[in-house]
């Protein structure tokens, strides 16, 4: 898919294309995480305002394709439970978010998948006291850690510069014309080795 109607760019990146880090801390005995890899890092994990969950399978299970199905609600009924006031995800957590329409099926989507949980405002900056103080805090302050969703909407997690020059950019069939040009300048400044190439549908859509 081109984005901006099809006037815009496809990037496409190696199956794996971020950093991974391995994280084994134990802050508190309610605060820890044993032996786990992970494609964010410690300061990303507890950034402002979010905590990102990393799961025992990541490496497996963090990006997949898409499960395309005629029913969503009953193919997700057995991925999690819903009581009064609790909701319980089954697994890592992530599995439900795989599962689409299979009217969509055409897109052949491959997905990556966070668990995210809200945290405090005051982001990790390498101090460990602090950061359990802010944490303490923040949950006395009245949030219901049952319910409370993160503010933020998204998460930029950073890629790896060897997926970057890897990476093949397929300009649109509808983008103006120099859109190549510019592309490959800025693949030359910023990765090096990925490749550019028009759409094989270039001149043969025509704008609506």
């Amino acid at each position: 898919m081109y984005g901006d109607a099809m006037k815009g760019v496809r990037v496409s990146l190696p199956r794996d294309p971020f950093v991974w880090h391995h994280h084994n801390f134990e802050w508190h005995e309610k605060f820890k995480v044993v032996a786990l890899d992970a494609p964010f890092s410690l300061e990303e994990m507890l950034d402002s305002g979010v905590m990102l969950c990393p799961t025992p399978e990541m490496k497996e299970t963090f990006g997949r394709p898409v499960r395309y199905v005629r029913d969503v609600a009953t193919a997700i009924s057995g991925l999690y439970k819903e009581d009064e006031d609790s909701l319980t995800f089954f697994g890592d957590g992530n599995e439900i978010a795989f599962f689409k329409s299979d009217v969509w099926s055409f897109q052949e989507e491959f997905r990556y998948v966070l668990r995210v949980e809200p945290g405090p405002p005051t982001p990790f900056k390498g101090d460990v006291a602090s950061y359990l103080e802010a944490r303490r805090k923040w949950g006395q302050s009245g949030v219901n850690l049952l319910t409370a969703t993160p503010d933020r909407t998204h998460i930029d997690l950073q890629l790896d510069a060897q997926a970057l020059t890897a990476a093949e950019i397929t300009i649109g069939p509808l983008a103006p014309h120099g859109t190549l040009e510019i592309v490959e300048a800025l693949i030359s400044r910023f990765a090096p080795g990925a490749t550019a190439r028009q759409s094989t549908l270039s001149g043969t859509i025509r704008p609506t």
